[in-house]
């Protein structure tokens, strides 16, 4: 057939597929919102990539919500990857379908994306002053530890 349907043929119904948009999470400055983006991006994700990119070892949970919570069709499969020791494990890879991204893109997915990026780099920033911040205070505790009990005039010493 010179226009046939591309269908994938481990599927049972290859005319039922779920493509249909769910809803944006209305936060954005959550790294469930950071997922969604990525996904509407068109990444493909797996639990370690996340740990790096969107600062979560929790990308199946997240996955998860969207979907429960959601309404988003989040597909998955089994890929084989090797270890620096030579072994071989099976990681999950998380993605949207085009057709999905297409819609949502429609929907005025591609500005709410970038709103995403605005925030979560926003609260990145903000991160690396309140690490200062702490790094700063603990600085200060540990000059006060040292100090002798009675050097900072507690107990009465003179």
């Amino acid at each position: 057939m010179k226009n046939a349907p591309t269908q994938n043929c481990s599927e049972s119904v290859p005319d039922s597929r779920h493509y249909t948009v769910g809803a944006f999470p209305a936060r954005h400055d959550t790294v469930r919102a950071e997922v969604l983006a990525a996904l509407l991006a068109g990444a493909r994700m797996t639990a370690m990539e996340s740990v790096f990119k969107q600062n979560t070892t929790r990308l199946s949970s997240h996955v998860h919500a969207l979907q429960a919570h959601y309404g988003w069709y989040i597909q998955r499969h089994n890929v084989e990857v090797y270890t620096n020791d030579g072994r071989f494990a099976w990681v999950t890879v998380y993605y949207l379908h085009e057709n999905a991204i297409k819609q949502a893109l429609m929907q005025n997915a591609a500005a709410w994306i970038e709103s995403v990026k605005t925030a979560r780099a926003k609260l990145k920033s903000a991160a690396q002053a309140a690490k200062l911040n702490a790094v700063q205070r603990e600085i200060f505790r540990k000059e006060l530890r040292e100090l002798d009990s009675c050097q900072i005039g507690q107990w009465g010493c003179q």
